[in-house]
């Protein structure tokens, strides 16, 4: 653990404390030193001295959630894990999770609110700036391995949106809707009301206003499931696929039919 007191900087060890003088960074080494320990202020982890008798279970939080001694449980089966706890000059009392999440209360209240800040995976391999400086995340694990998943990891957000002038973040869950088969992105495009996914398994979109999501696939014309690239063309989009190229009205949202227009660029003809 580390600590801190008016002369000197505290490191606390399994061999024991020692008192660091902050100026030379050099360990004090004398014997004489007689120091009123209860005027330490002690750092915030819950593995050091503030986590000796650190209990979150007494805290609640709104949604499907389980409050353990130093786990929260979540009934989809999500964890988090506590790491940090200080309460500030103010009286708010903060938590730090291994996971990302930044938790929030209030001294002589029992309820905290879940906060996320930043992204929240750490492979992004598609990124995509709309004209209105939000900033979108995706990752595609088929991508990075070679490797096809069967289904979404409906626990982890699977897009990040950031708005660079609010600094805002916004997280997109795979629970939001059955649409949502598949977690890979491969590709980001925004078109009005409209951000496009391409997906191993069809085109997603999303309807930002109503905050809908809606999944073009193979059934609907597609000449194969995973779409690799979007591309606006003449107020339509184009889609780019192993099988060749599908144009899509961005109006209605149906496939047209362009086997004879890209047919130079289809490898099955």
């Amino acid at each position: 653990d580390v600590g801190v007191s008016p002369d000197f900087v505290w490191i606390e060890t399994i061999t024991g404390i020692y008192a660091i003088d902050p100026l030379t960074g050099r360990v004090v080494i004398d014997k004489k030193i007689n120091f009123d320990f209860e005027l330490i202020s002690w750092g915030s982890s819950v593995k050091g001295r503030a986590g000796k008798d650190f209990d979150i279970s007494k805290y609640s939080i709104n949604g499907d959630w389980i409050m353990d001694w130093k786990v929260i449980k979540n009934k989809n089966g999500q964890k988090i894990n506590i790491s940090l706890y200080m309460i500030d000059t103010t009286g708010n009392i903060w938590f730090g999770t291994k996971e990302g999440y930044l938790l929030r209360g209030w001294e002589y209240s029992s309820r905290l609110d879940v906060l996320k800040i930043g992204l929240a995976f750490d492979h992004i391999t598609s990124i995509y700036k709309d004209k209105l400086d939000n900033w979108w995340f995706g990752d595609s694990y088929f991508k990075r391995t070679g490797v096809l998943t069967n289904e979404a990891n409906k626990m982890e957000p699977f897009v990040i949106q950031w708005n660079e002038n609010e600094n805002y973040w916004k997280y997109y869950f795979p629970q939001e809707s059955i649409s949502i088969q598949h977690s890979d992105i491969n590709d980001i495009l925004r078109i009005g009301n409209y951000v496009y996914f391409a997906t191993m398994y069809g085109l997603l979109y999303l309807d930002i206003f109503h905050n809908d999501w809606y999944l073009i696939d193979h059934t609907m014309g597609l000449n194969d499931p995973a779409i690799w690239k979007i591309v606006n063309y003449n107020n339509n989009l184009l889609l780019g696929t192993a099988s060749g190229i599908n144009e899509l009205s961005v109006l209605d949202h149906q496939v047209i039919n362009t086997n004879e227009k890209y047919k130079i660029l289809d490898k099955t003809n």
